[in-house]
C-alpha cells in the first residue's frame, strides 16, 4: 500500500495542528497567562488544520465514492 504525497502532506498538516493547539492550550494553562506566542501558535494550528482538511477533501473528491 502506497501513501500518496498529498495524503502524506494532509496527515503532516493535521498532526502539526494538533501539536500547535496543544502547545497553545497547555502553555496558557501552565503559565496562567495568555501570551502572544500562544495566540500565534493557536492561529498557526488553525491554518494547518484548515489546509490539511482541505487537502483531504480534494483527495476524497478526486477518488470518487468507495
Amino acid at each position: 500500500m502506497s501513501i500518496s504525497l498529498s495524503l502524506f502532506a494532509a496527515i503532516v498538516l493535521v498532526t502539526m495542528a494538533l501539536g500547535l493547539y496543544s502547545f497553545a492550550v497547555w502553555g496558557e494553562q501552565i503559565r496562567h497567562e495568555l501570551r502572544r506566542g500562544f495566540i500565534l501558535a493557536f492561529w498557526a494550528g488553525l491554518v494547518c488544520d484548515a489546509a490539511g482538511t482541505s487537502l483531504m477533501v480534494l483527495i476524497a473528491s478526486s477518488t470518487g465514492p468507495v
